[in-house]
Parts: structure tokens; sequence; C-alpha cells
């Protein structure tokens, strides 16, 4: 095999290491994930639904408001709680401190040297970590959409939350609900990835975030179309009643929304690789 200019043929390029490398530092990012000092935000964040809907349902059985009825209600009380709760407040808030320290805190701790003297190419550095963020992100909010989705059949009785589930209407929007959990773990962790590596406070763009998808129902309806939360909320299978002030606009269709939202993360992800490429340790200025 004759050996090209960098040395090293396309076909001999070493695809096997990197992965190897990549899922060592998935298990490394994993661990720091879900049992840092970190971790204990993103735990209290994905447990805070679940503590405030276990009460709920404490309330419904001991005053035995347990009932057989119609689940419209119930799936569309649920939307307004994902939405406000858990997608616009556990899922954002938890991605920025997951995110923003898989390089910030690595710099904060001192500790980024001995990622950048170790013999893994910046691009797969920046791979792994994500990919071992985006994975704790989806156990612990994946987690609390099931967890609360689970919860919700318990204000029924057996009956109507047997029947709930079989007719299959439950199994579905719980998959919904999971696969926007998921797509907003990647498309927010990538965004914040990327914002955590800026030689920049990570403050204020955070902020300047926030309140972009925050004011996104206000926005008009071309401005809405670069936003995050726009694409997520086409996801919704039960849609919600955004109120007299709120600026309508056409939903994209689901593949759609979906296709964007992992462009965007490709995209964003690739920014971070770029800015992997160039990075340095500076812990002086922290």
């Amino acid at each position: 095999m004759t050996a090209m200019s960098g040395g090293i043929t396309p076909a001999a390029r070493p695809w096997g290491l990197w992965a190897r490398q990549v899922r060592g530092i998935v298990r490394i990012e994993l661990r720091k994930v879900l049992f840092s000092r970190w971790s204990l935000i993103g735990w209290g964040l994905a447990l805070l639904p679940v503590m405030l809907l276990s009460a709920r349902v404490a309330v419904v059985v001991a005053l035995g408001w347990s009932t057989p009825g119609s689940t419209a209600a119930d799936e569309q009380s649920y939307a307004a709680v994902y939405q406000a709760l858990i997608l616009r407040l556990c899922v954002f808030f938890g991605c920025l401190v997951i995110f923003i320290n898989l390089f910030r805190g690595e710099i904060h701790d001192r500790t980024l040297h001995y990622y950048l003297l170790a013999p893994v190419r910046r691009p797969v550095l920046v791979a792994g970590k994500f990919l071992g963020g985006a994975l704790g992100a989806a156990l612990l909010f994946g987690g609390a959409t099931l967890g609360t989705r689970l919860l919700l059949l318990a204000t029924h009785d057996a009956a109507g939350a047997t029947r709930w589930i079989t007719d299959g209407a439950w199994l579905a929007n719980t998959l919904a609900y999971a696969g926007e959990t998921l797509l907003a773990c990647l498309s927010y962790g990538a965004a914040f990835l990327v914002i955590g590596m800026l030689p920049v406070n990570p403050i204020v763009p955070a902020i300047l975030l926030l309140g972009w998808e925050s004011a996104n129902v206000f926005l008009p309806a071309t401005l809405q179309l670069f936003s995050v939360v726009f694409y997520l909320d086409a996801l919704n299978p039960v849609p919600l009643d955004l109120g007299p002030v709120a600026i309508l606009s056409t939903p994209p269709s689901v593949p759609v929304a979906v296709v964007v939202l992992s462009a965007l993360t490709a995209a964003l992800l690739g920014v971070a690789m770029c800015l992997g490429r160039r990075m340095e340790v500076t812990y002086g200025e922290e």
C-alpha cells in the first residue's frame, strides 16, 4: 500500500483507535456528570418534576380522588408541566451546567492539561466529552420524563390506567416526550458546549440564549425559525394554547423539526471541534 503525503492512507486511518478513545472519554465524562459535585445540580433538576408530581399523586391517593375518567385533561395538564417545568427549566438549565462545565469545569479545577497532554486528537476529545455529557443528560432528564409519565398513571384507578396503556395513547405520547427530551439535550448541549469553550464569560451568552428562547412565542414568525424551542414545540404530542399575546406561526412537521435539530447539533459540534483545535491551557485567566 502506497503511503500518501500525510503518511497514512485513508484506509489506514486509526478509526478503531479513535472509537476506543471516544468510549474511554465517554465513561470518564459520564461518571463526572452523574457522580461529581456538579452532578448535584443535575440530579436536583431531574428530580424536581418527579417530586412535584409524586406529591400530587400522594394527595390524590390520600383523598381518594383516583378516577377512571377521560385522560384528555390529564394529557393537557401534563403538556403544560412538561413545557414549563421539564423542558424550559430543568432540561435547559441542566444542560447549561453539564455542558458548559465539560471544558470550563476542567479549567476551573486545573485538570484540562491532563487531557491536552494525552495522545488524543482534539476533535476526538471534543466528541467524547460531548457524547458523555449527552448520555448523562439523557439519562437524567429522560429518566425524569419517564418517571413523571409513570406517575401520571397513578392518578387513575387500575382499570383506567390499564386501559390508557393498552389503547396505545399513553405509550405513543411517552415516546414522543422522550424523543423531544433527547433532542433538547443534544441541541442545547451542543450550544452550551460551544459557549463553554469560548474565551469569554459564559454567563453572558447563556443569559442571551435564555432570553431568546423564552421570548420565542412573542417574536415575529420569521425570527421564531432561529430558535431551538420553536422546533422542539413542533414535537409536542399535545399542542398547548399559548394565550392571546403569543404570535402564531405555522409549526414545522415532525420530520423537519427532527432534521433541523439534528443538523444544528452536528453544526455546533463541528464548531466545538474547531475551537478545540486551538484550545490552550490558560489557568491564569480563570
